[in-house]
């Protein structure tokens, strides 16, 4: 730096003179670059096939071997009608299962989780105990696999129940012929079990999403007597014709283009 004094009557002023300065072209990173190799897993380099003309990986199973033994024992699950956060979901599947060795729960999706346990027991039990309900919606689980559909509308099972069914017809076999007229029977909730209540039989139900979602059914019981027995469902899903999405009719569509939910009758 340069200074200079000049005098002006009296007056005496200070002038600088700037040094020029040093312009350097910035340097371009590529994201690749910017990547901290300890944040993440390292990976490499493999040559593509090809097969006339195409470009293509192919992946071996030794290649998802882990992933797979990783989240064999893992369920998916989700809500319908709802889509919580991530903190929410994590606090109820905690509390719910909190005698169970949960190592991961995960976030697939909006509305979707992958929760993992220690021990295929672990899983199993998960799959096999009642109906779950989160804030009066069912909470879907299934044993997660390599090759399911990963999405919320696959995950279509719903409860139902038989009104005033004869307690003649509470039994394994029973039930499973008469849910196999409307779906895929998957189990009863613990009261139907236990028949603690019997106003009504309560089962877990797959369906199709389009249905149908039938009132009553038909039965000829033991005796050769032609039964017309009422089912309700306590979900029944309707598509919006705004946004294309499960869950809500195009009146009540405030979502435009997002996910929507289910809705009770």
């Amino acid at each position: 730096m340069v200074q200079e004094l000049s005098t002006m009557g009296n007056v005496v002023m200070s002038e600088q003179r700037m040094e020029e300065p040093k312009i350097s072209t910035p340097r371009v990173s590529t994201y690749a670059a910017m990547v901290d190799p300890h944040e993440g897993t390292q990976l490499s380099y493999v040559l593509a096939m090809i097969t006339d003309g195409i470009r293509y990986a192919r992946i071996e199973k030794q290649d998802v071997a882990f992933q797979v033994e990783y989240w064999s024992t893992a369920i998916l699950c989700g809500v319908m009608g709802a889509n919580p956060p991530l903190e929410v979901m994590e606090g109820f599947i905690r509390q719910i299962w909190r005698d169970l060795s949960i190592t991961k729960i995960a976030l697939v999706r909006k509305g979707l989780f992958l929760v993992r346990f220690e021990k295929e027991q672990d899983k199993l039990q998960v799959t096999q105990r009642g109906i779950y309900i989160f804030d009066s919606k069912p909470f879907v689980v299934k044993p997660w696999n390599e090759n399911m559909e990963i999405n919320l509308e696959a995950m279509h099972s719903i409860p139902l129940w038989f009104l005033e069914l004869d307690i003649c017809y509470w039994g394994t076999d029973s039930l499973s012929k008469l849910g196999s007229l409307i779906g895929i029977p998957i189990k009863t909730d613990k009261y139907t079990k236990n028949k603690d209540y019997l106003h009504y039989a309560r089962m877990l139900i797959e369906v199709p999403m389009e249905g149908p979602f039938l009132d009553t059914i038909n039965f000829i019981n033991d005796s050769g007597v032609l039964v017309k027995q009422r089912i309700t469902f306590e979900w029944k899903p309707v598509k919006c014709n705004q946004c294309q999405q499960i869950g809500h009719e195009g009146k009540e569509c405030r979502n435009k283009g997002k996910n929507g939910g289910w809705l009770t009758d």
